[in-house]
């Protein structure tokens, strides 16, 4: 659909505790009018693992060790 009629998905995060009605916010790109009917497959969910963990604040960062980094890509659009 997003390919061939433009339409985007704009994507969200739901909260671990919610329990409400999912909804899917579709965008029309195109200049064309588009009809979603009844079954059609407009979105994924996809469903991650939540990881709590404390966080604390240091005051002074110890060095680290650099690494050598490799440039890939031509020199417009180089990855390092």
């Amino acid at each position: 659909m997003a390919v061939k009629h433009e339409i985007a998905v704009n994507a969200g995060v739901i909260d671990s505790d919610y329990t409400g009605e999912i909804k899917v916010v579709l965008v029309n790109m195109s200049d064309q009018d588009y009809r979603i009917q009844k079954g059609n497959r407009i979105a994924q969910l996809i469903v991650g693992k939540i990881v709590e963990s404390a966080c604390y604040q240091v005051l002074k960062l110890e060095k680290t060790n650099t690494v050598k980094t490799r440039i890939i890509g031509p020199p417009k659009m180089r990855l390092i």
